[in-house]
C-alpha cells in the first residue's frame, strides 16, 4: 500500500486571513486587495501552461497550485467584504446579507457550467480560475476607479 502525503489548501486559507490583519495595519485594505487579487489569475495561468505542456500533471503541483490561490483568497475575502459594507454604515447587516446571495447566485451560475466542462484532466478548472481572476481583477479596478472623490461639491 502506497501512502501519499496528505496535503489540504484550507490551511493556507487561514493562514492567509491570520496574516492579514498584520499586513492591513501597514499596507492597508485596498492595496492587499489587489495584489491578492493577481495572484490567482497569474498562478492559474503559470500552472494552466505546465498542464497544457505535460500529458499528466501531479497531484502535489494541484496542491501547490490550489495553495498558491487558497492563500490569496484568503487575503481577499475578509477585505473586499469589509470595504464593501465601509459605506454602508447601519444598514450594513443587509449589505452583508445582499453581498452573501449575490456572491452565492454568481458562483451558482459560474460553478454549474465549470462543473460540466469537466473532461477527466484539471484543465477546466484551471481555465476557469484565470478567466474568473481576470474578470474578478478588471472589476475591483473598475470599482476602485468608480468612488466618488470627497472634493466634489
Amino acid at each position: 500500500m502506497v501512502s501519499l502525503p496528505v496535503c489540504h489548501t484550507g490551511p493556507f486559507l487561514g493562514i492567509a486571513s491570520l496574516l492579514n490583519s498584520k499586513l492591513v495595519m501597514r499596507f492597508g485594505m485596498e492595496k492587499i486587495v489587489r495584489l491578492a487579487m493577481v495572484c490567482s489569475p497569474v498562478v492559474s495561468l503559470v500552472y494552466l501552461a505546465v498542464c497544457l505542456s505535460i500529458d499528466h500533471s501531479s497531484l502535489i503541483g494541484f496542491m501547490v497550485w490550489g495553495a498558491l490561490c487558497f492563500f490569496g483568497v484568503g487575503l481577499c475575502i475578509g477585505n473586499i467584504n469589509a470595504l464593501a459594507m465601509e459605506p454602508l454604515g447601519q444598514i450594513a447587516g443587509l449589505g452583508a446579507a445582499v453581498v452573501g446571495f449575490f456572491s452565492s447566485f454568481v458562483a451558482i451560475l459560474v460553478g454549474i457550467p465549470l462543473g460540466r466542462a469537466y473532461d477527466g484532466t484539471q484543465v477546466p478548472l484551471i481555465a476557469g480560475f484565470v478567466v474568473l481572476g481576470l474578470i474578478g481583477l478588471m472589476l475591483v479596478h473598475w470599482a476602485s476607479h468608480e468612488k466618488p472623490s470627497n472634493n466634489q461639491t
